[in-house]
């Protein structure tokens, strides 16, 4: 719970640091850190332990970041993280980052459970279907899951809109269930 809190603050921050503009280049410049810290140990440990002072982490990942020459915006938000000591909230606020975009321009990340695995043009109907419903913009990730019998499971957040034959079977036995 605290760590949503503090990345919203910061998600929030770095959202108006950008007006809405250059979110694709900022989100993947935050996410290639975020990667250079999973992939490097050694870097991790460093930036990770209280042992170093804030000057000298400071220092290492300003050369990192010329290196790769990240945006001002980026660059300030993973020193300003350095400097207060939460560079561990960073995956943290790169969703809360995405969550706010996605806010704030209609888009609704939805994961599409099917039993099969579904040709273009069905899931172009099932996209357009869900951006009649949602009134915006619809991003669907299409899992396969050979659990359900047949249908459709649809996730948004935490709501689940279910059209699987399981869903409907487990239906009808709470029915039978309540009417004996």
């Amino acid at each position: 719970m605290r760590e949503e809190i503090i990345a919203k603050r910061y998600a929030l921050g770095i959202y108006k640091a950008i007006d809405g503009k250059n979110f694709e280049e900022t989100k993947n410049e935050l996410n290639a850190f975020a990667e250079i810290l999973r992939s490097n140990r050694e870097l991790k440990e460093f930036l990770l332990n209280p042992f170093y002072t804030k000057s000298q982490k400071r220092s290492v990942v300003e050369a990192v970041l010329k290196e790769i020459k990240f945006s001002d915006v980026s660059s300030n938000l993973i020193l300003l993280l350095i400097d207060k000591g939460r560079l561990h909230f960073l995956p943290f606020i790169i969703n809360e980052f995405v969550k706010i975009w996605e806010d704030e321009n209609n888009i609704y990340p939805v994961q599409v459970y099917t039993p099969l695995k579904l040709d273009a043009q069905i899931k172009k109907e099932i996209l357009k279907s869900l951006e009649k419903k949602f009134g915006g913009k619809v991003d669907a990730e299409f899992i396969l899951d050979k659990s359900l019998i047949g249908g459709i499971l649809i996730k948004y957040k935490s709501t689940y809109y279910d059209g699987s034959i399981s869903g409907a079977l487990n239906k009808l036995k709470e029915k039978i269930i309540k009417e004996n």
